[in-house]
């Protein structure tokens, strides 16, 4: 399910805050996987916007659940986020789920409140072209959810960002991405055009880097992660924080 974890900032939907608690009174870890690899921009005033370009990529290793509808099973996000506050916990969403092996895909979009996602809407995928996803809050107060420049859909929500992000988030230990994924074109917009990320501002892998989870900044402009069963990739050449094998 959409949501934030960096070992104190967290994200999750309202059922799995409830199953989380209950867990924890028994002494189980509530959440056995949930891991990210993304980049991001907070060189702004304030962020109306992010935008970037990828692939809906295929993946391995998911678990056959979660097959009759979004936000359930196993699944794991090709994702983008504005941040409305700086702990992560209220925030905008667009971007790619993939569940049950990879066979239940969709395009969804919503916020989160106070920790719990609150989905606005999906609509189920094939394929695995490349496409451009945007998400920016429109003249009329809402924020526009949207893919090669057609809106797919729209929420009203009144939060300014403070920072932008993009990359990949698993709930899935044994998927793998097969490769690079690159989110490339990364901009952003303060209430007017489009400005392209710079200055490589911040960057996060789950611990440890690269088992499975990694990433790479490529230039100023593209994040590049990877989920993998078999250390990093080696297609990449970037200046991240993620080592990757010689070529």
């Amino acid at each position: 399910m959409p949501g934030r974890s960096a070992w104190g900032r967290w994200r999750c939907p309202a059922v799995l805050v409830a199953v989380g608690a209950m867990l924890l009174g028994t002494g189980l870890p509530a959440l056995a996987f949930h891991e990210y690899s993304y980049g991001g921009e907070n060189g702004a005033p304030s962020f109306t916007g992010v935008e970037e370009s990828r692939a809906d990529a295929f993946f391995t290793g998911i678990p056959s659940d979660g097959c009759s509808s979004p936000f359930t099973g196993t699944p794991v996000y090709q994702t983008m986020w504005v941040l409305f506050t700086s702990d992560a916990q209220n925030w905008a969403e667009e971007g790619t789920g993939h569940q049950c092996n990879d066979t239940y895909r969709y395009w969804y979009w919503g916020y989160g409140s106070q920790g719990v996602w609150y989905s606005q809407g999906n609509v189920r995928i094939s394929g695995g072209a490349n496409h451009v996803f945007g998400l920016y809050l429109s003249a009329g107060g809402y924020w526009s959810a949207n893919v090669d420049v057609t809106q797919i859909g729209s929420f009203t929500h009144t939060g300014v960002g403070v920072d932008v992000e993009a990359g990949l988030e698993s709930w899935a230990q044994g998927a793998s991405s097969g490769g690079v994924l690159p989110n490339w074109g990364l901009a952003y917009t303060d209430y007017s055009g489009w400005i392209n990320w710079s200055g490589n501002d911040y960057s996060y892998v789950s611990p440890p880097a690269n088992e499975p989870m990694g990433g790479a900044w490529n230039g100023q402009m593209e994040w590049d992660a990877w989920e993998t069963q078999s250390g990093p990739p080696c297609s990449v050449s970037g200046s991240g924080e993620s080592p990757q094998k010689p070529c």
